[in-house]
């Protein structure tokens, strides 16, 4: 193949990449100028940072026990062992080296895919649990403020729902 070929086999799907984020960034300048002008930038950054937070630590925490666990169980395949009457064949697996270009590779999607899921769902849950403001009455059966109702109690369950669903 030629070399020219091979550039834009590698530039190319790049440079759609690239040209896929430009209106993103638009519209994350638009909100931005808009936010400031009603005078709520605060809000608009602390939004932000947020996502930006909760994005990159699933992402980071995904990461490492999927890559750990696929190199721990890359690393203890059983060795196979076929008896033929009088002989003992043993037979290595196939894939003896660490693949750890593929391990990189599953657990980078993986952890993508998790992280965009966890950061769309979670951060007005989170703004909520974290700006919480308790209103005073109280619930007549546990003798719990509602606000616990509104804040937390939702806040709580999808904690439990994902860690109940990244683990099996």
């Amino acid at each position: 193949m030629n070399i020219r070929k091979l550039k834009v086999l590698l530039y190319l799907p790049l440079a759609i990449i690239i040209l896929s984020f430009i209106p993103k960034i638009v519209n994350l300048w638009i909100d931005f100028l808009w936010f400031t002008e009603v005078g709520y930038k605060g809000v608009f950054l602390k939004t932000l940072l947020l996502k930006s937070v909760i994005s990159i630590g699933s992402f980071l925490i995904t990461f490492i026990v999927i890559s750990l666990t696929l190199s721990l169980r890359s690393k203890n395949k059983p060795k196979t062992k076929v008896i033929d009457n009088e002989d003992v064949i043993e037979i290595k697996p196939s894939g003896n080296k660490n693949n750890y270009s593929i391990i990189f590779a599953i657990s980078f999607i993986v952890s993508l895919l998790f992280s965009l899921v966890v950061s769309t769902s979670l951060w007005d849950q989170l703004l909520l649990f974290l700006n919480q403001v308790p209103f005073g009455l109280s619930d007549p059966v546990f003798n719990k403020d509602l606000s616990f109702y509104t804040f937390n109690l939702n806040f709580y369950e999808t904690i439990y729902s994902f860690v109940f669903y990244f683990s099996f």
